[in-house]
């Protein structure tokens, strides 16, 4: 485990991986007894001291044979308690051996719009926690995506709440399958990561309850969930875990009568702990002895321990914990059906885009020849943050060749790999083709660090004017780090340039000067300002020049979950028009002659730290212009966390959105190029033109200005898009192509029905508007058709996604597909209550939410 991993966490503590024994007749351990007795029986027993040690979290434990767990809560060897270990991370585990399973994102799991799919990735990861000796999984994250620059956006299912509730159930079905806990995250708003821990909401009750809190209600309704996690920021000022209404929805209105802890580090009274909340996690700050000398000195009700602590056991002992708690086997790798799982979900998201002239699929038994083209392409930790190595792992490169032993395949990067620094905003960074050693005659660069009081702790060769924070949250090489210490940095070496006028920029905290052939061109003063930017012009001649670079690091004031301080550092440069860097030509010569070129392009995203933008980052984006205009059959392949701006996208020849696909993602993306797999996927998130078409672009929507958010638009995501004068989206939301041709028969529903009005108060889904359509395969190849039925209430503006399929039609036939709206679904959350409105509803047939098949009505009464 690297350091800094490890040192996300504030604890360590060696333990046994072994359950403590249960003492001879102890009451608590008798099995025959009903769980209330055996949890009334352990609060006879234990002191008050001992029920607050089950109030909180810890860090990592380590057993003596040095197996680690990221979290856990401490049992108590005195009576028989055994630990709760916990674990994070949607796709895999972050604390553990390297040889595990990354199943697909929960992005990836959403764009299946296959709950079976979903359910089975689930089961994968959670097999593989159990033997790992994992209780507890801190998934699925059932936050509704608000805006797609969210450093956590892979972590969540999409944009719409139907989809969200309905993927998000069956995952956290898959993870119950293997006597894990789902734990669901995250309850309030999350969604910024910019000051997440002391954010500012400021929203309307209806949009948090009606929207961003409904997939919990309708999970936690329709299914035995026995852990919540609560959000960091505040909602209209106050703290999540301090407003009394959110429990009562959980307690009173849900009925759930698990668990509630907050997220790590959220902790922030103790009087939450009498509002309903019953851990607060790797720390001990209220709950412990701050909770014990408050219930001495008469200021807490015992009562209020026993609550939150019986509600712990009680879980504990109803889902298995506290009799079979999960105990490490000898760890022999995944099983052949984890990853066969992880490969058939992530082949089950991928979305075809674009496919001008056919051009996919590729033959699997012809022999083109194939140029490969973006550092992407050989990248084998393709995932969002935070993350780490796994074994195991395919490239796209590696994939291909298997896939199309016959084709001659030839690679080339063509641009620099991307790097943290690139999610900084500015111009792309200086390629290293114009800096490194043996692009030309005296061309390359040496970076040397200083300390505080001007000794060299270092000398590297470098490639490029950058300092980068350790790159670990990606599953990269910490390595890239300035060592310990750092106070200055100085580069010297050459550039080589094209002819005419250049752009320097530099943003970061620090101050920057550079200088070009003895001449200062740039003077920076950051101001501990992250993002400060500054821009010079120079005019050269072509070849190659004398560089000289000084960064002298800011006083750091604050450091963030993955570094969010002011100290990275891009310096970032636009050449003149027509400019092409020496390896990018190579690459565009070399897909020229190609029969196809295809591009591997990539995105950073991560707890911790927010984008400024949808752009592709670093020179991707000039790398697809650059080989789309001298090959049109270029294949795009997107591995992102969402939705990215695709500006280029009517120059290439087939797009294909693979997202952060897991251990086999990559193999599942080739497996649909190929046509071993037909693509299924559809979007989970609409794909605007412009980053200024978001509904959430404003700063004060997004990432918020002086730490509050205004959530004041009237919807995200399609349902902006589909307003009347709203921007109109590149892709929208559940859009994706197929390789064959379909035909939809008529969309059947009763004319009229009627539904009981008491269906509004609840989300489980037992009655019905019964709505089904015929569809038939009309092309000659199989396929996966996606019929999805958005519904208008009666004067809405807008019809929402309230039944969807995904489902496998074989060439030449026929399958009926049930697109049936339980009633609930039908309930709005207006003025504080759920209802049902009476009258005509409209329910459209749809491809996707801007292409509509056929519309009916169906009249509803309420009664």
């Amino acid at each position: 485990m690297t350091d800094a991993l490890m040192a996300l966490f504030n604890t360590i503590e060696k333990r046994s991986a072994q359950p403590p024994a249960m003492p001879d007749g102890a009451a608590w351990a008798d099995t025959s007894r009903s769980t209330q007795a055996r949890v009334d029986a352990l609060l006879q027993e234990l002191t008050a001291e001992e029920k607050s040690d089950l109030l909180y979290g810890r860090g990592l434990k380590v057993s003596p044979e040095g197996a680690f767990w990221q979290a856990w809560i401490k049992g108590n060897d005195r009576v028989g308690i055994p630990d709760v270990t916990q674990g994070d991370s949607p796709a895999a585990v972050l604390v553990g051996p390297p040889n595990v399973t990354q199943i697909p994102s929960e992005h990836s799991l959403g764009a299946s719009f296959a709950p079976d799919s979903a359910r089975t990735a689930a089961r994968a990861l959670a097999a593989q926690t159990h033997r790992l000796g994992y209780g507890v999984w801190h998934a699925p994250t059932l936050d509704v995506a608000r805006d797609y620059r969210h450093g956590r956006v892979h972590e969540n299912f999409g944009e719409d709440v139907h989809l969200v509730s309905i993927i998000g159930e069956a995952y956290a079905r898959g993870i119950q399958d293997e006597k894990v806990v789902a734990d669901l995250k995250h309850v309030g708003m999350n969604a910024v990561e910019t000051d997440r821990l002391s954010t500012n909401y400021v929203v309307n009750d209806d949009r948090v309850i009606g929207h961003y809190l409904a997939p919990f209600r309708s999970v936690i309704q329709n299914m035995p969930i026995a852990m919540i996690m609560t959000a960091y920021a505040k909602i209209n000022g106050s703290h999540v875990n301090d407003v009394p209404a959110y429990f009562d929805l959980l307690r009173e209105e849900w009925g759930f009568n698990g668990v509630a802890r907050n997220d790590a580090m959220a902790a922030h009274s103790l009087e939450s702990l009498e509002l309903g909340l019953d851990q607060e996690f790797r720390d001990e700050e209220f709950f412990g002895s701050v909770l014990l000398e408050a219930i001495e000195e008469g200021r807490i009700d015992p009562s209020v321990l026993d609550a939150a602590v019986g509600r712990i056991l009680s879980m504990m002992i109803d889902v298995g914990l506290f009799d079979n708690p999960p105990v490490p086997v000898q760890w022999q790798g995944p099983l052949e059906g984890e990853m066969r799982a992880a490969h058939d979900s992530a082949t089950r998201g991928v979305v075809l885009l674009e496919n001008r002239d056919k051009l996919l699929p590729l033959s699997p038994v012809s022999s083109p020849r194939i140029t490969v083209c973006g550092p992407a392409a050989v990248d084998a930790a393709i995932a969002g943050g935070p993350t780490r190595a796994i074994a195991d792992r395919d490239t796209f490169l590696d994939a291909l060749r298997e896939k199309l032993p016959a084709a001659q395949i030839d690679y080339i990067a063509g641009i620099d790999a991307i790097a943290l620094t690139d999610m900084l905003p500015g111009f792309d960074q200086v390629s290293q083709s114009a800096l490194s050693a043996g692009v030309g005659v005296g061309v390359g660069l040496t970076a040397t660090f200083y300390d505080e009081a001007g000794e060299v702790l270092a000398t590297r060769d470098a490639t490029n004017l950058s300092i980068q924070t350790t790159d670990w949250a990606f599953g990269g090489d910490p390595d890239v780090a300035p060592p310990a210490g750092t106070a200055r940095v100085t580069w010297t070496g050459s550039w080589l340039a094209a002819e005419g006028d250049h752009e320097w920029d530099v943003v970061t905290g620090g101050d920057v000067t550079i200088s070009i052939d003895g001449e200062e061109v740039l003077s920076h003063r950051g101001g501990s300002r992250r993002t400060a930017r500054t821009t010079a012009q120079i005019a050269v001649t072509a070849g190659a020049h004398r560089i000289l670079a000084e960064y002298v690091a800011p006083d750091e004031t604050q450091r963030a979950f993955v570094d969010a301080s002011s100290s990275p550092l891009k310096v970032g440069l636009r050449a003149p028009k027509g400019a092409i860097a020496p390896s990018l030509q190579t690459a565009v010569d070399r897909a020229s002659a190609a029969d196809i070129a295809i591009v591997v392009v990539r995105d950073l995203a991560s707890e911790g730290s927010d984008r400024s933008t949808l752009r592709l980052p670093g020179q991707q984006e000039a790398l697809i212009r650059a080989v789309s205009a001298a090959n049109p059959r270029t294949i795009v392949v997107l591995e992102t966390a969402s939705a990215v701006l695709t500006p280029w996208r009517d120059s290439v020849g087939a797009l294909v959105q693979g997202w952060y696909g897991g251990s086999r993602g990559n193999a599942a993306i080739v497996d649909v190029l190929a046509g071993l797999a037909e693509p299924a996927g559809r979007l989970p998130v609409s794909f605007p033109e412009r980053d200024e078409d978001l509904p959430t672009f404003a700063s004060e929507r997004f990432p918020g200005v002086d730490k509050v958010v205004t959530v004041d638009e009237a919807e995200t995501g399609y349902r902006y898009f589909g307003h009347n004068g709203a921007p109109v989206a590149a892709y929208p939301f559940g859009f994706g192509l197929s390789y064959t041709t379909f035909a939809f028969g008529a969309l059947n529903a009763p004319a009229s029905t009627e539904v009981p009005a008491a269906a509004a108060l609840r989300a489980t889904r037992t009655g019905s508007i019964p709505v089904s359509v015929s569809v038939t395969n009309s092309g000659e190849r199989d396929g996966f058709v996606v019929p999805q039925l958005y519904v208008r209430a009666p004067g809405a503006a807008i019809a929402h996604l309230k039944s969807f399929a995904s489902v496998a039609v074989s060439a030449g036939q026929q399958s009926e597909v049930d697109l049936s709206v339980a009633w609930a679904d039908l309930a709005v959350y207006q003025g504080g209550e759920w209802s049902i409105p009476a009258g005509t509803y409209e329910l459209a047939l749809a491809t996707s939410a801007s292409d509509t098949v056929e519309t009916i009505e169906v009249e509803v009464t309420v009664s």
